[in-house]
């Protein structure tokens, strides 16, 4: 099990294609979940390849594998509630993944605004993309979500859609915390639900009062000592991946909680493997 952590942790430090992969190195971190959350052709321009390819060079030089990436969320309906990601940017995103030798893209679901509609159109909607996917080396992996965007917010629901498309699953465990139907069930509960599904995980905490805030672990409410060790019981074997978001933190206090997130987290692998 290796210690990775999002690129999105450095959102007040690096622009986009900068020296993200350094950066997160210096900070000991063992490899990356690079946030692809936009189209990047309208990012970087004509030229998003060759860009994307600097990045993977700089990930073999440093030594950081690149493991998963997050495929756009941003949605063709703007209204919360709903969300239909944009299918060539996800595209895109993917053949960045396969230039970056990530295994796993980890995308979110269609979210209509009638719940009882999320499986059809995601599987309309993402079956060509899986397939897309598949032909370019990248496993696309889907992510539970909080209740605020309708599907799936359910481990029921989760698994149900995995297995129809033949996928895994990225497990958030701070969607759960802020879901109505999370409680009173426990983590730990759906985790041996999901079991071998889970593929890669996202790791954040919150205070469970409706709001997803990802936290760094024992900011919030969720039960990590007791949550974790259910990864060993189900047989995880994927990184133990940080998606801790830094954007309403100065600059100068990322290495502070870069810091403190590299010792948790050797912590909490030791729960978990």
């Amino acid at each position: 099990m290796r210690l990775t952590s999002t690129t999105a942790l450095l959102k007040n430090t690096c622009k986009p294609f900068t020296n993200e992969v350094e950066t997160l190195k210096k900070f000991g971190f063992e490899g990356i979940d690079f946030e692809l959350n936009y189209r990047l052709s309208e990012l970087l321009g004509k030229q998003w390849q060759e860009k994307v390819e600097r990045v993977a060079q700089a990930s073999y030089e440093n030594d950081i594998p690149i493991v998963q990436t997050h495929l756009p969320y941003f949605w063709t309906i703007h209204d919360i509630g709903a969300q239909i990601p944009d299918p060539e940017a996800v595209k895109e995103a993917v053949l960045a993944t396969e230039i970056m030798g990530a295994e796993y893209g980890v995308f979110h679901a269609c979210s209509p605004e009638n719940k009882e509609d999320g499986f059809r159109l995601t599987y309309e909607h993402y079956m060509p993309l899986i397939e897309f996917a598949d032909e370019h080396n990248v496993k696309m992996l889907i992510e539970i979500m909080p209740d605020t965007y309708n599907y799936p917010v359910t481990v029921e629901e989760l698994c149900y859609a995995a297995d129809k498309m033949n996928i895994g699953v990225c497990w958030d465990f701070g969607h759960p915390n802020v879901n109505k139907y999370g409680l009173p069930n426990s983590q730990a509960d759906m985790l041996r639900y999901a079991g071998e599904r889970i593929k890669a995980l996202h790791v954040n905490d919150n205070s469970s009062a409706r709001s997803d805030e990802h936290l760094p672990p024992y900011m919030g409410k969720i039960k990590w000592d007791t949550d974790l060790p259910v990864l060993r019981e189900i047989g995880y074997s994927g990184d133990f991946n940080y998606e801790v978001l830094a954007k309403n933190m100065p600059e100068y206090t990322i290495p502070l909680v870069a810091e403190y997130l590299v010792k948790v987290g050797h912590h909490l692998m030791e729960l978990c493997s």
